[in-house]
């Protein structure tokens, strides 16, 4: 029996269409890997600043080295392209010397789903419409993709609060 080892880095292209596939994947590799719970904090500041981390209790020093791994993997699964350069770059700037040497997980996980994520009525009213223009368009579309996708979007407009049937689309 052999044994595999090395690291599987999960690619983010930066583009929007990709985000839900992405997110899902990297926060599944979080929790199997152990370090989910960086991101399951109430607010940013709860992660150890690197002063407390070291010297802390072991729970304290196991959530600073778990925010460690959490910013590492997310640096390294963005894409070299201009898109991943950009969401490379929000996650970079959460680095500051005085509290986290090598950047805050859960404030650069915040600044991605603020930027991917609807939030605001401009980016469900788009939301919406992208739902009500959904449709097979051509005889070599897979099925099972276009069910899939608009499962996707019925589940991200009721998560805002907005019911749509598939009779709707």
């Amino acid at each position: 029996m052999t044994t595999e080892t090395g690291i599987k880095v999960l690619m983010f292209s930066g583009d929007k269409k990709d985000w839900e596939y992405w997110s899902s994947q990297f926060m599944s590799k979080a929790s199997i890997q152990g370090w989910d719970e960086v991101f399951d904090v109430d607010n940013e500041d709860d992660i150890p600043t690197d002063a407390v981390g070291k010297n802390g209790s072991a729970e304290t020093k196991q959530l600073w080295k778990d925010n460690k791994r959490a910013m590492n993997e997310l640096l390294l699964s963005m894409s070299p392209d201009v898109k991943g350069k950009v969401c490379w770059r929000l996650i970079d700037n959460t680095k500051n010397p005085d509290k986290w040497k090598y950047g805050n997980a859960k404030q650069a996980w915040n600044s991605l789903r603020k930027k991917f994520e609807p939030r605001n009525a401009c980016s469900l009213s788009e939301l919406t419409k992208k739902w009500e223009l959904m449709a097979l368009n051509s005889v070599s579309e897979s099925p099972d993709v276009f069910i899939s996708e608009m499962q996707a979007v019925q589940m991200q407009l009721f998560s805002h609060g907005i019911n749509k049937s598939d009779e709707e689309c």
